[in-house]
């Protein structure tokens, strides 16, 4: 018995999830009451349940998920996972009562009363005597998610960015802080503009990536529209609403993105500040999206999409976003919007530029996945030549066309012998 439990357990701690299903099964057949393998099941079915909600499987994750929960309902991690998942197919009431059950026997667990405040701040509006605009009665359209480490400085500027956006006067904008366990005092800050306003969620955790900081803003969310708003750029006053508006009127459109000017200094403002150029974005090609990243700092796209593709991969570092929407493009639209909306902070200090070594490894990773995907035949090739050749001639300078065109021909040499795709 204690040799099939510890083949279990070495199978699931290597993700070796079909075979350590099948050994537990087995298992479980012989002895059916024994509760380490009823705690491992529950653990193998939290691992498959989270496995497949990332992927977008939401049935089958569903079903693993209260399987978990049925089995061991007072494990925090289960407990955790299925409030999660409740709340963003919006059983708001059904995550609470989970919540709540569960903090009557652990009143300590600061993690779930952090969730629990969380959520109850999505159907209870926040209120304050000096909110000079009533917003609370309104239906929130965007929710801006603001991850935060160490980011003290630009923390102010940030939200005063987000709470002078047209759509937040008119109530429609959310601003969803994840303090992703910052050394700095940026809570203090958020706390002073919740006195003033509404409609600002703040929840701090672990230190973790920014993706998977992103998919904690995400999945408390209640805006239909999600936007990511860096704490270290700005937006003009009306950008926001410009790209609800624009998703409203276009269903058949899953994400935006728009053109951004760069400034070098920080802290400054859309109206006021110190360009040193430009990022004009091209119009959308996924053949061109596969080969290099082209949306931009500040897209906006539906939240419902997480719902059919999953969330970020919290794994990465710097090419998250571009890997999601690749995910994404096999079946959305996506629109380029010819309008400078944003500022954008140029500074070596960001992501892509801290660790170059991992952010080519994410790169190589998202090759291998998508090029054979979206660029598999001749055909994909050559439509893609043609839209760099015809971008190149228009003179978007945000690609690397000579990197672009390497790639190109050397795929087109590999394919060249490939059935074309009918």
């Amino acid at each position: 018995m204690d040799i099939k439990i510890n083949t279990i357990r070495q199978l699931i701690n290597l993700a070796e999830f079909d075979e350590a299903e099948r050994f537990l099964t087995e298992a479980l057949n012989q002895n059916p009451n024994s509760v380490e393998l009823l705690n491992l099941k529950a653990e193998l079915s939290l691992k498959l349940g989270s496995t497949l909600w990332e992927k977008g499987e939401i049935d089958r994750s569903l079903d693993y998920l209260i399987n978990a929960l049925e089995i061991n309902p007072n494990n925090r991690e289960i407990v955790l996972k299925c409030g999660e998942v409740l709340t963003t197919l919006e059983q708001i009431e059904s995550a609470k009562n989970l919540y709540e059950a569960y903090l009557k026997k652990n009143p300590d667990d600061e993690e779930i009363a952090h969730a629990l405040k969380g959520i109850e701040k999505i159907s209870i509006p926040l209120k304050h005597k000096d909110i000079e605009v009533d917003v609370a009665d309104k239906k929130i359209k965007v929710s801006a998610i603001v991850s935060t480490y160490n980011s003290e400085r630009f923390m102010h500027g940030c939200l005063e960015d987000l709470v002078n956006q047209t759509l937040y006067q008119k109530g429609e904008l959310e601003i969803v802080v994840i303090d992703s366990g910052s050394q700095q005092n940026e809570k203090n800050i958020v706390d002073q503009f919740r006195k003033r306003f509404k409609n600002i969620v703040y929840l701090r955790t672990k230190r973790e990536t920014i993706y998977a900081s992103w998919n904690r803003g995400i999945k408390i969310a209640s805006g239909k529209y999600i936007t990511n708003a860096n704490t270290d750029d700005r937006h003009r006053s009306d950008a926001l609403e410009v790209m609800s508006e624009i998703l409203d009127q276009n269903p058949h459109i899953g994400l935006i993105y728009a053109d951004v000017i760069v400034t070098a200094t920080e802290n400054e403002t859309f109206s006021k500040h110190t360009p040193i150029g430009t990022f004009r974005q091209p119009d959308y090609s996924r053949e061109l999206l596969t080969l290099q990243c082209f949306i931009g700092p500040q897209p906006m796209w539906r939240k419902s999409l997480h719902k059919k593709y999953g969330f970020f991969d919290k794994s990465f570092t710097s090419s998250g976003d571009w890997e999601f929407w690749l995910r994404i493009a096999e079946g959305t639209n996506m629109l380029h919007i010819p309008e400078l909306l944003g500022l954008f902070l140029h500074s070596s200090k960001i992501a892509e530029y801290r660790n170059i070594e991992k952010r080519a490894k994410e790169d190589i990773t998202i090759f291998s996945k998508y090029i054979p995907r979206y660029l598999g035949t001749v055909q994909d090739i050559k439509r893609a030549m043609l839209t760099a050749q015809t971008f190149e001639q228009k003179g978007f300078l945000c690609l690397n066309y000579a990197r672009i065109k390497n790639i190109l021909s050397f795929l087109m040499s590999q394919a060249i012998t490939k059935p074309e795709r009918v």
